[in-house]
């Protein structure tokens, strides 16, 4: 199964130009520039990266595994709206029920998975969800709001 992510650069102090940084660009799940259109409904990951043109890799390790993250995520089943790259030890997705998912280049992408689908599936059957999951410590911290 081929995995694909929107990629949407964020404003930075001194914005970049180019196409890609306007128009953002699709990703293939090893990093690599593959298109500059969105053509389908894709995850949108926002982050403060360089120009790219098509071929181009990015080597970034937060982004690499922001996507090792919802990769793993897209193969059991939970589909998350938003990522976004604040660095390495801050990185956020949005999923559903407007959740808010904090994690870091720390974090194992399948443990995460496997954390995260167990207690979205815990807080499914209660009806009731968090706003924020933080997995940036030695235990989740889940905040209600």
């Amino acid at each position: 199964m081929n995995f694909t992510y929107w990629v949407q650069p964020t404003p930075t102090p001194s914005p970049v130009l180019g196409i890609a940084s306007m128009n953002g660009f699709i990703l293939d799940e090893k990093g690599s520039v593959v298109a500059y259109h969105q053509t389908e409904q894709l995850p949108l990951i926002q982050a403060s990266i360089p120009p790219l043109t098509i071929g181009d890799r990015i080597e970034s390790e937060e982004l690499l595994v922001t996507i090792a993250v919802l990769r793993k995520l897209q193969e059991e089943g939970i589909a998350a709206v938003e990522a976004r790259i604040y660095n390495a030890t801050y990185m956020e997705l949005t999923m559903e029920h407007d959740v808010h998912i904090l994690f870091n280049t720390t974090n194992d992408p399948v443990l995460l998975s496997s954390s995260l689908q167990t207690m979205l599936s815990v807080f499914t059957i209660e009806g009731r969800f968090p706003k924020e999951i933080d997995f940036r410590f030695s235990k989740p911290v889940i905040r209600y709001y």
